[in-house]
Formats: C-alpha cells, sequence, structure tokens
C-alpha cells in the first residue's frame, strides 16, 4: 500500500511560502514548457518492439514521485505527501473524445509495462470520463503524438487543495526533440524543482539501459 505522510507545519522550511500561496496570495499555478532529447528513448523501444508511452509514464512516474514538491497532497483533511504518485492518462477515443485510464507503478519498468498491457486490453471499449478507480495520489499526464507544440499550459479555477502536476507531452520532430510542458501550483513547487525533474527526465531519456534492466 502506497504511504501517506503528514508534514509537520511547525518545521517545514516550505511553511510560510506555502501560506503565502494558500492563502494571503490566493492560490496560483504557473506553467513552464521545453523540449527535451529522445532519440535514445525512441530507438531503444523500437529496437525492442515496445511502444513509446508507457515507457513516457513510467519515466515521468518515477520522477515525479522523488520529490516531495510534486506529491504534496491533503488526505482526510490532512497535508501531507505520497511515496509515489500514480499517472492518470486521457485515452483518445474514435469518436474524438477520450476516457481517462490509469496504470499503478509499483515496480520496475516490466511490471509497469505488463499493468499498461493490461489496462489497455481489459478497459479499451470503456467509454466514459474514466475507465477505472481513480487512484487517490494520482496525476494527471497528457501524451498528444499528434500534436507538435512549442508551449502549453492550463488555466486551472478552484484549485483549492490541488497540489499535483499536469503534465502535457507532444509529438517529438525530425531531430527527435519531444515538447514537454508542466502546470504546477506554485504553493508546493518553483522554477527550481521544475527544472530538477526535467533535468532528471533527460538523463532517464539518455539512459534508457538504467532502469529497463532486461526488458
Amino acid at each position: 500500500m502506497d504511504r501517506f505522510t503528514e508534514i509537520d507545519k511547525e518545521t517545514w522550511p516550505r511553511r510560510e511560502l506555502f501560506e503565502r500561496y494558500t492563502k494571503s496570495w490566493m492560490e496560483m499555478t504557473f506553467s513552464a514548457s521545453v523540449k527535451l532529447r529522445a532519440e535514445n528513448l525512441v530507438k531503444w523501444q523500437k529496437e525492442r518492439r515496445q511502444e513509446l508511452i508507457p515507457a513516457l509514464l513510467y519515466i515521468f512516474s518515477r520522477e515525479i514521485s522523488k520529490d516531495q514538491a510534486f506529491t504534496i497532497a491533503v488526505k482526510d483533511g490532512v497535508l501531507g505527501y505520497w511515496d509515489k504518485m500514480h499517472p492518470l492518462y486521457p485515452v483518445l477515443r474514435d469518436d474524438g473524445n477520450f476516457t481517462f485510464h490509469t496504470s499503478p507503478v509499483d515496480g520496475d519498468y516490466a511490471s509497469f509495462y505488463s499493468a499498461y498491457l493490461r489496462e489497455k486490453a481489459e478497459n479499451a471499449d470503456k467509454t466514459g470520463a474514466y475507465a477505472s478507480l481513480l487512484p487517490v495520489n494520482g496525476y494527471i499526464i497528457y501524451i498528444m503524438p499528434y500534436f507538435a507544440f512549442d508551449s502549453f499550459s492550463f488555466s486551472l479555477k478552484n484549485v483549492k487543495n490541488f497540489f499535483a502536476p499536469i503534465i502535457s507531452i507532444g509529438q517529438y520532430d525530425e531531430n527527435y526533440l519531444l515538447p514537454v510542458a508542466a502546470t504546477v501550483n506554485h504553493a508546493v513547487c518553483d522554477g527550481y524543482h521544475l527544472s530538477e525533474l526535467f533535468r532528471r527526465i533527460q538523463v532517464s531519456f539518455d539512459h534508457p539501459e538504467d532502469w529497463c534492466v532486461g526488458c
């Protein structure tokens, strides 16, 4: 079972900033877009005849879970953080709408890839907003291989107690540059946290052999 840890506000280094952004200055979000080099990752997946989307879901979930800034939540009225975050990703349907799916990230990539394929097979015909029960410790990640963008952002309204990141990924170009955007709540996350997240993800893109052992 995933672990939720309560934050001790008396000793929490971000307490004052958190209170400013959630009370005095109202809740504020911001977005940032980058282009990451995906050539090694794309070629690695193609050589193994594996889909790219589950690799992206796994990498982002793993790296997001490493930083408390992206795992903070309110559970039963208590502010705390999760030890891991699971992806909630929309899948485009034939009618032009989409359904949100989720696959647990509980172990190595081989386990996640199997969970992804199982979710895809079992819930492929679902047409509602959600294919299955939503994880309480989920984050939203949009993967849009049909959409090449330079910048992408969400304008969130009524974001009270919503601290999970929203990730948007577009179509890579002829140079394998992959557009990635993140919208985050400024109460828990700064530009530094995003820059470190993008840096770690780039390392994972460059060295798939480090996390895709045996796959």
